[in-house]
């Protein structure tokens, strides 16, 4: 009888963060061993890298019908990418964190292809004194499309600024 009374309302529905995979998830975290970064990052090229990182974006590249790249971006500048080949974290084949060192502007269609033709992929790349090998087989960029496909925010009011 009482129940009458109550104000009835509809919950929001639940949002949806994207894929989670390894504990990481959007609006998540994860610490970055101190010990382990002390003793490695005088062979990095990354300086003062944050020990606990804020998950603020997440990607998914579907690059065929099981294998697909999951990236958690950071907060610092750097992103988690974990190539999976199936549903499950049994099909993780590899996990990396990597940082941005340098952007640049492309301006023109022709920088693009001197960029895709001759400096994108090299078998190594030198680098504050650091050799990189090439890990992936392809001799060509691979044209991926990140996408996030699930809302990570709802409005309740229309904003204008």
């Amino acid at each position: 009888m009482f129940d009458w009374f109550k104000k009835k309302t509809t919950p929001p529905p639940p949002v949806d963060k994207g894929p989670e995979c390894l504990g990481l998830r959007l609006g998540g975290a994860f610490e970055l061993d101190d010990l382990k970064l002390k003793i490695i990052e005088p062979v990095l090229t990354i300086e003062g890298a944050s020990r606990t990182q804020l998950i603020k974006a997440v990607g998914e590249v579907q690059l065929d019908e099981q294998t697909r790249i999951l990236r958690y971006y950071t907060d610092d500048d750097g992103f988690i990418q974990i190539l999976t080949h199936g549903p499950s974290e049994a099909d993780i084949s590899e996990v990396k964190l990597y940082y941005f060192y340098e952007s640049r502007p492309i301006d023109t269609d022709a920088q693009w292809q001197v960029l895709l033709d001759n400096q994108i992929v090299q078998a190594q790349w030198e680098l504050d004194d650091q050799t990189f090998d090439k890990v992936w087989d392809n001799s060509r960029p691979v044209a991926m499309t990140e996408k996030p496909g699930w809302k990570t925010a709802r409005f309740q009011k229309p904003i204008s600024l």
